[in-house]
């Protein structure tokens, strides 16, 4: 099987891979046979760099059917059990998952219908800056890598000045 690319670098339709093999186009295909409510139990259960995981982080900002199926709380999961994966943040994933949640709810001006999911997401905020503090060394290299994960946290500090919900729970 070919090494596991690093899934924040590369757009979902540029994984160079094409073999019936590789760990995207096998969670593209798992993904493409369940329903968004059975996709989020069952990267609820994987590890915090699952290929499955990635798909379905990418999903949730075009279908809402995702982030109404408690992909808001599996993300939020999977960061706060800080589940150790060697030389990755486990965060990266879910909380890509966690921006394509808030940044869909905000297209569609879907606020007050998913207050539920808002505010699933506004309580764990300061929980979620304590673990990206503690491992702050993964936002210091250099290079496309450091690049991808600094972009990440810093799109996720932006909804603090944005939201004053979550203002809340940081001051």
């Amino acid at each position: 099987m070919p090494p596991l690319v690093d899934m924040l670098t590369l757009d979902t339709e540029e994984c160079p891979c094409t073999v019936d093999n590789c760990p995207v186009v096998i969670a593209r295909r798992r993904l493409a046979r369940m329903t968004p409510r059975q996709a989020v139990a069952v990267a609820a259960g994987e590890g915090p760099n699952s290929p499955l995981l990635f798909q379905v982080a990418m999903a949730t900002l075009d279908d809402r059917r995702y982030r109404r199926s408690g992909a808001t709380k599996m993300y939020v999961q999977h960061i706060l059990q800080e589940q150790k994966i060697e030389g990755k943040a486990h965060w990266e994933i879910p909380m890509m998952g966690l921006i394509n949640v808030y940044a869909a709810v905000h297209q569609s001006r879907t606020e007050i219908e998913d207050a539920a999911i808002l505010r699933e997401f506004h309580s764990s905020f300061h929980q979620i800056l304590e673990i990206i503090f503690k491992d702050f060394h993964f936002l210091t290299p250099a290079g496309k890598v450091g690049d991808s994960r600094r972009t990440l946290v810093s799109k996720f500090l932006l909804f603090s000045r944005d939201d004053p919900e979550i203002r809340r729970y940081v001051t």
